[in-house]
């Protein structure tokens, strides 16, 4: 009989480390016979026709992706309003989750959708989430965009989940850490944590919780195995960006000085720094900073932007030609250290999740955004060229571990 899945929370394709992650899931589920796999997206119903384009890369992985339950505003274009409206929203579901007797309309009949899709599962994944402890009501402002599901699966339905790959930071509120505890304690909820940073926090906050590796590393280690032998390394340099302005203006005008200061010591005219969209800039735009960093270089030449939609394997064909990648993603240095280039990371929003980079060896050359200096760049510029090829077997003989696991919960 065929087994079914749904996976909660898929977000955008532009995003590639969102992308393969929400990939993997399509090929580790077939390898423990779970041919048929729903997936419930992070964006609402009223962006339906906007999010099918999101999935470029994962969709032949689910059969069927329903939009959520909640308005959103994420796709559309933003305007004064679109705060308020995200607040309202907020609201609007969670008046659904506590009580749906006092809906009706188009979202009543989606709430029954997948209310029947999460009953007639045998396997129900929450995919892992990034908690962060952002700035005043930020922090649990997101906590309660994020977990309105896995609380509709909790109160509405008998069934458990396997909140796979979570990143936590230390939260800074009280209401914050309650919220998570409340949550995450529950013995319907299995929680993966995929870094040791994450199980530590989890661990303070007496959270049972089982490491895992990133759902990235079986893609990439199919694509880097599949790819071509004795590629040359011809690229010198290659960027990948982030347009980080939570931190303040002064931070990030810090980042494009020495962006660009960086690109004016390692380009010349013949081997100009390669810029690549980890996350394309029609989605997260690093277009204005870009342009900013190549006013401050004062010489276009110097750097070549890739525009195309790239491929995870189409990016994983520039990293493997790549010498050095100076990223501000941190899939981009995941894919990077798996293609053997040098790595150095910068932080936008230092945490956690950074640390998985210790399974690749690679996290001594991560550098805090908000601690970006051209000494403590040319520090970790000068570790990159040390950096040791990690144990591939051993991190897939734990990926098969999980395997594992996940297999008794069918």
């Amino acid at each position: 009989m065929e087994k079914r899945a749904v996976v909660l929370d898929i977000a955008s394709d532009f995003n590639r480390g969102d992308a393969i992650m929400q990939k993997a899931y399509g090929l580790l589920l077939q390898r423990i016979d779970v041919s048929d796999v729903t997936g419930i997206g992070i964006y609402g119903y009223n962006e339906g026709r906007l999010a099918d384009s999101h999935y470029d890369e994962s969709k032949v992985y689910f059969k069927r992706i329903f939009h959520g339950l909640r308005r959103t505003y994420n796709l559309s274009e933003k305007n004064s309003f679109t705060k308020i409206k995200n607040v309202f929203s907020l609201v609007n579901i969670w008046i659904l989750v506590l009580l749906p007797v006092v809906i009706w309309g188009e979202q009543k009949r989606r709430y029954r959708e997948i209310i029947s899709e999460l009953n007639n599962s045998d396997l129900i994944i929450w995919n892992g989430r990034n908690f962060r402890n952002r700035k005043g009501f930020g922090e649990f402002y997101d906590l309660l965009c994020f977990i309105y599901l896995p609380v509709v699966v909790l109160l509405r339905t008998r069934k458990s989940m396997v909140f796979y790959g979570v990143s936590i930071w230390p939260l800074k509120y009280k209401l914050s850490r309650a919220l998570v505890m409340w949550l995450l304690r529950s013995p319907r909820i299995e929680v993966w944590a995929r870094e040791q940073a994450s199980v530590e926090v989890l661990n303070d906050y007496k959270i049972d919780n089982r490491r895992c590796m990133d759902l990235s590393f079986p893609v990439l280690s199919n694509i880097v195995k599949n790819a071509r032998n004795n590629v040359e390394r011809d690229i010198e340099m290659v960027l990948t960006l982030t347009d980080w302005v939570e931190d303040g203006l002064l931070y990030r005008s810090n980042y494009v000085k020495i962006i660009a200061n960086l690109v004016k010591a390692k380009a010349t005219l013949s081997n100009p720094v390669l810029v690549l969209p980890q996350v394309y800039p029609d989605w997260e735009s690093y277009t204005e900073i870009l342009a900013e960093i190549v006013n401050e270089i004062g010489d276009d030449r110097l750097v070549i932007s890739i525009q195309d939609k790239l491929s995870h394997a189409e990016l994983c064909d520039f990293y493997l030609r790549s010498k050095l990648v100076v990223t501000t993603r941190m899939h981009g240095a995941i894919f990077a250290a798996w293609c053997g280039a040098s790595v150095v990371s910068i932080a936008y929003d230092a945490g956690s999740k950074w640390s998985i980079l210790r399974d690749l060896g690679c996290f001594e050359t991560v550098v805090n955004f908000k601690d970006l200096t051209t000494d403590n760049l040319s520090y970790a510029l000068g570790l990159a060229k040390e950096q040791n090829v990690f144990d591939h077997n051993h991190i897939l003989e734990n990926i098969e571990k999980d395997l594992q696991a996940l297999q008794e919960f069918i």
